[in-house]
């Protein structure tokens, strides 16, 4: 499997309205060899915006361990690049809240999504987050939050105001720029 380029944007519409302590939100990750390129979309009502990274996260580097199944190819190196690569530093607390006190832990937004990026950080062997770093990769992250903006405008009308959690994710081909 060829190394591996993550470009990542998640987030609420700015006229999404709280609904109790959630907002609807959405995500994209794109992901890419250079050759070709799927985007992970997602929607949904969730409290923590960081949460919505971590959930875009999951469903891309879920699909990445699933391609190794087994293979005695090594892993790829894969490179994460946000405009916000902040949002790494919760996976850390949530770490730590894990191991000082699992049942608050069990309290925070998303808990599950946190444990399952924590394991695939630890599989994968992950380097954490970065900005980009040429101006390809601002370009590619540009289109990636457009994309982002589109589903979370969408998901103000599409998104249950009593869902919790990501309500709808799907793959999507995406296009390359020759």
């Amino acid at each position: 499997m060829n190394d591996l380029k993550i470009f990542i944007d998640a987030g609420q519409d700015g006229s999404a309205e709280l609904s109790g302590r959630h907002r609807p939100c959405a995500y994209v990750a794109l992901k890419t060899d250079g050759k070709t390129a799927v985007a992970y979309c997602g929607m949904g009502n969730l409290r923590d915006m960081n949460a919505v990274s971590a959930e875009a996260l999951v469903a891309t580097l879920t699909d990445i361990y699933a391609d190794l199944g087994g293979s005695s190819d090594p892993v790829p190196d894969i490179e994460i690049i946000s405009a916000s690569p902040g949002f790494w530093k919760r996976l850390d607390l949530t770490q730590e809240a894990e191991l000082l006190n699992p049942k608050r832990a069990q309290g925070l937004d998303q808990h599950d999504c946190w444990k399952k990026l924590a394991t695939l950080n630890a599989i994968l062997g992950l380097a954490r987050p970065r900005k980009p770093a040429s101006p390809g990769e601002e370009d590619m992250l540009k289109r990636v939050n457009q994309r982002r903006k589109e589903l979370a405008k969408r998901s103000v009308a599409e998104v249950s105001h009593d869902a919790s959690g990501i309500t709808a994710a799907w793959p999507e081909d995406w296009e390359l720029d020759s």
